[in-house]
C-alpha cells in the first residue's frame, strides 16, 4: 500500500521496510516483488520528479538535484534523466523570470538602477537555488 499510494524511490521503500523489523529474506523478497511489478522504478521516478518540480513548482535544477540525492538517486541517473527529457537552460531562465515576477509584485518600489535593490533580488533568486552565473546571464 505504501508503494502504491504514490511513486517512491527504492531508498524510501527500504527505509519503510526497516521500520517493520523484517528479516533480510523477507525484505529482499518484498523489494523484488515491487521492482518486478514496476512499483519501484527509480529512473521513472527521477524523470517524473524533475518534470514536476521544474515545470509546475518552478524549482531550480540545483534544488531538484539536491532533493533527488536525499531520496537516494545518483547523480548519474539524474543526468541521464535530464538528457532524456531534453532539459535545457531556457527552462531555468523561465523559472528565474517567474520568481522575479513574484518578487517584483511584493516589492513594488524596486528600482533596477539601485544596487541594493538588485542585490536583494539576486539574493532572493539565490535562495531559490539558482546559480549566480545563471541569474546574471539571464536577467542582468
Amino acid at each position: 500500500k505504501y508503494a502504491a499510494y504514490k511513486q517512491r524511490t527504492e531508498k524510501e521503500i527500504e527505509e519503510k521496510l526497516k521500520s517493520y523489523n523484517l528479516d533480510l529474506k523477507e525484505h529482499d523478497l518484498i523489494l523484488n516483488i515491487l521492482k518486478n511489478s514496476k512499483l519501484i522504478d527509480d529512473y521513472d521516478f527521477t524523470k517524473n520528479y524533475i518534470l514536476n518540480a521544474v515545470t509546475y513548482k518552478k524549482k531550480s535544477l540545483n534544488v531538484v538535484k539536491y532533493e533527488l540525492n536525499i531520496k537516494g538517486i545518483s547523480n548519474f541517473m539524474i543526468e541521464d534523466a535530464l538528457f532524456e527529457i531534453d532539459y535545457n537552460d531556457s527552462t531555468e531562465v523561465e523559472n528565474i523570470k517567474y520568481w522575479m515576477a513574484k518578487f517584483l509584485v511584493k516589492n513594488k518600489n524596486y528600482d533596477k538602477g539601485n544596487f541594493n535593490h538588485r542585490q536583494k533580488l539576486k539574493n532572493f533568486l539565490i535562495s531559490k537555488g539558482f546559480s549566480y552565473e545563471t541569474i546574471n546571464s539571464s536577467i542582468f
